[in-house]
């Protein structure tokens, strides 16, 4: 099996696969949008890569926010 990394833009941090993100990047999201990606996390999404529409959006919102948030530091 492969490893996973972050999937945060840039990140090569190693994580566990059913973890969206390393810790640095998932402490930047907001808990309400954690707390959607957990909720729509199936057990075994990431062996079958078959994640639900709903984990997509979450997930996407969650990394888009890292970005968003990750551009700003860029500016400074």
């Amino acid at each position: 099996m492969s490893e996973h990394h972050c999937h945060a833009r840039g990140c090569k941090t190693a994580v566990k696969p059913e973890f969206l993100c390393c810790l640095k990047h998932w402490r930047m999201v907001p808990r309400n949008v954690q707390l959607e990606v957990w909720r729509h996390y199936r057990p075994g999404q990431c062996a079958d890569k078959a994640p639900s529409p709903e984990w997509l959006v979450a997930a996407s919102a969650a990394l888009e926010y890292i970005r968003r948030v990750e551009s700003k530091d860029d500016l400074r």
